[in-house]
């Protein structure tokens, strides 16, 4: 099983002490914006033993942090994929012609980091601290007449570690890692709909639906559901205020209850900052 060793980033934001930059930024806060392009390989077994794989350009995510005494930073995404294992086809149902379509998942998610430079010299820094992290990812699988639908969702708390390189004096990398240690997780049921799943839909109200959905979830840990998201950029200084740069971004989840989940989803896109 999936393994990584939470208690190094811990550790760093509990007890080490070090020394913060000679000078806070003048301009603290920042706003960014995020988009490119996103390819998926992802495996659930409650719905198919296939991998499903899509590439898309339906990658955003915005972004506010800031960094004064502490560094705090907030990000929305979403991200949509439209997978089919075959070409399109046609298929009649009631002596009528039909065009079969692609699967569609849309995953949106919602992460709050607060932390501290723990780590600095002339060049780089390190700031390590807690998270808070949410998924929500709506699936529908289209099998031709018919389909499925499906949910996944987490609520999380965790960690986070951000590394910071100064390449020049207009170039920067950035480099950061979370994991979700402590999970509040919701799936979609073995059968993929079963009594409970049939009485949360029967309102016919999405977010009650949804919320029922969620109530149905079970606390789990990070020794069993794994969600790891690594992130490098590399950003140019234009002005105090403008960046611009390139963005990778890694995403990983395993889930083995009820059926396995496997997930594996890269971002390349291009990022835009703006200080204030």
């Amino acid at each position: 099983m999936f393994r990584v060793p939470v208690f190094l980033f811990l550790l760093s934001f509990l007890g080490i002490p070090a020394p913060l930059f000679g000078q806070e930024n003048t301009l603290p806060n920042q706003l960014s914006l995020e988009m490119g392009l996103g390819h998926i390989a992802r495996q659930d077994k409650i719905f198919s033993p296939f991998i499903h794989r899509d590439v898309s350009f339906s990658q955003f995510q915005l972004r506010y942090s800031r960094e004064k005494r502490w560094f705090q930073q907030l990000d929305l995404g979403y991200a949509g994929f439209s997978p089919m294992l075959n070409s399109p086809y046609s298929f009649t149902i009631a002596g009528e012609t039909e065009q079969a379509y692609p699967h569609s998942f849309t995953f949106i998610h919602l992460d709050y980091k607060i932390g501290k430079r723990v780590w600095s010299n002339s060049k780089a820094g390190f700031t390590t601290g807690l998270l808070y992290a949410t998924q929500l990812q709506l699936l529908n699988y289209a099998y031709g007449r018919i389909g499925s639908f499906g949910y996944y969702s987490t609520f999380g708390l965790g960690v986070f570690g951000r590394y910071t390189y100064q390449l020049t004096s207009k170039s920067e990398l950035r480099t950061s890692l979370q994991l979700p240690v402590l999970l509040w997780l919701s799936r979609s049921p073995y059968l993929v709909n079963d009594d409970v799943f049939i009485e949360n839909i029967s309102s016919h109200a999405s977010l009650r639906t949804m919320a029922d959905f969620i109530a149905d979830g079970k606390l789990t840990t990070v020794f069993r559901n794994q969600e790891l998201s690594f992130s490098q950029q590399y950003v140019y200084h234009f002005s105090e205020r403008w960046e611009i740069g390139a963005v990778y971004t890694f995403n990983f989840m395993h889930s083995p209850l009820p059926r396995r989940l496997l997930s594996y989803q890269n971002n390349l896109g291009v990022i835009i900052n703006c200080r204030f």
